[in-house]
């Protein structure tokens, strides 16, 4: 029989160097869990405090831009002064008044009441005088007859001439019905273009509206009054889709008299009508779209202080 010995000391050196091992194993996970633990809390701490700045700090922009816009509200800044498109800096040099002192026409302020209700007077109103020089032709596509009736009993009432175009009937509403099959929307504003241009031959400007808009023909023709409307004019709340800018229809579009016989002369017919377009509700994207071959583009239709003449809301409805 063969004996091995093994040493004592050297046995216990081996037990201690696994148990050294172990000891710094089980310190140094638990320092590098501790570490980690005290680095997500650090950046856990800094997070909520930067979130917590910068509520504060949007809440007080809010505030601040609250009362600035209260303060310009009701502020007499801002309020007297007229509205200076920046269409007019484009096209003409003119402005409103310049435009009614060239026409030898001067302002001046008058008792509503007394205009309504009082005896006769020689004086005539602004709007009046403005809806007689300024053509404005409403057009208006009906999916409700409920909304076209309150169009025709409201601000419908203060264009020139307005149509109702759509697949509805109504002894209420007069609509007039294409008896044609159509393929897009772009085709019924195609269709409207020839409609209108044979039927009114008092043709200046030209609004295309849905029938949950509501238009303040006034403040249009104050727009356009200093405008030519033999020029080609395209208006609107301009976007961007597909690097291609048009007038979106939820704000309604206005074209000029010049703009609308360039379409005429190349969309005189049903069939290039059909071709020009072929899907539902991108009429205005389409209208642009063949303008632009024409060189025709959306005007700037803000004020001096940027704001918009024409408006789209969420609630699906525009104000003009």
């Amino acid at each position: 029989m063969i004996e091995i010995y093994v040493p004592l000391n050297q046995c216990q050196s081996h037990k201690m160097n696994f148990y050294c091992f172990k000891s710094r194993s089980v310190f140094l996970i638990g320092f590098g869990i501790g570490f980690l633990l005290a680095l997500f809390l650090l950046v856990a701490q800094h997070v909520f405090n930067c979130t917590s700045a910068c509520q504060r700090t949007s809440l007080n922009h809010f505030s601040a831009s609250r009362s600035a816009l209260l303060k310009w509200f009701t502020s007499d800044t801002r309020t007297d002064k007229k509205p200076i498109f920046q269409i007019w800096k484009e096209f003409t040099n003119l402005t409103y008044d310049v435009w009614l002192k060239n026409k030898k026409l001067r302002l001046s302020d008058f008792d509503i009441d007394a205009y309504l209700y009082g005896p006769e007077i020689k004086k005539e109103s602004e709007a009046n005088w403005l809806k007689s020089h300024v053509h404005i032709t409403c057009a208006v596509f009906v999916k409700k007859i409920k909304l076209a009736k309150a169009i025709q009993d409201t601000w419908g009432k203060h264009c020139n001439k307005i149509y109702f175009f759509g697949q509805e009937k109504s002894p209420k509403v007069s609509i007039v019905n294409f008896e044609i099959k159509l393929v897009s929307s772009w085709q019924l504003l195609c269709e409207a273009f020839n409609y209108i241009w044979r039927d009114n031959k008092d043709l200046e400007w030209l609004i295309f509206v849905k029938d949950d808009t509501l238009v303040i023909p006034e403040n249009l023709r104050y727009m356009v009054g200093p405008l030519n409307h033999t020029r080609n004019y395209y208006l609107g709340h301009t976007v961007i889709l597909w690097g291609q800018p048009y007038n979106v229809a939820d704000a309604g579009y206005v074209i000029s008299m010049g703009t609308l016989k360039k379409l005429i002369n190349k969309f005189d017919n049903s069939e290039k009508c059909r071709t020009g377009g072929k899907y539902w509700k991108q009429e205005d994207y389409y209208l642009a779209k063949h303008l632009a071959t024409m060189e025709i583009y959306p005007s700037d239709t803000r004020d001096q202080y940027f704001r918009e003449e024409s408006h789209v809301w969420k609630h699906k409805s525009g104000y003009i």
